[in-house]
């Protein structure tokens, strides 16, 4: 009876884990609205239009200014 109170405990935690667990990696680094359709996950975004990168996680831009990348919260006017 012991044994059945035990396995029962631990597969009760197992699934409460890992419920959490797939609540947490949705609200981490959420996509852009305006990012492309079609894609579940993407860490950077090209922009070819201002030749520049979107990095999803940081939330900053990164383009070329002289030659250097620079990272920055808002495009270059």
């Amino acid at each position: 009876m012991k044994k059945i109170i035990f396995i029962a405990a631990i597969l009760l935690v197992g699934f409460s884990y890992t419920k959490v667990n797939a609540q947490i990696r949705v609200n981490i680094g959420s996509q852009p609205v305006w990012g492309p359709t079609g894609y579940d996950h993407a860490d950077y975004y090209y922009l070819p239009d201002v030749e520049s990168y979107y990095n999803v996680a940081t939330r900053q831009y990164m383009y070329q200014n002289n030659g250097q990348w620079v990272s920055s919260t808002n495009l270059p006017s």
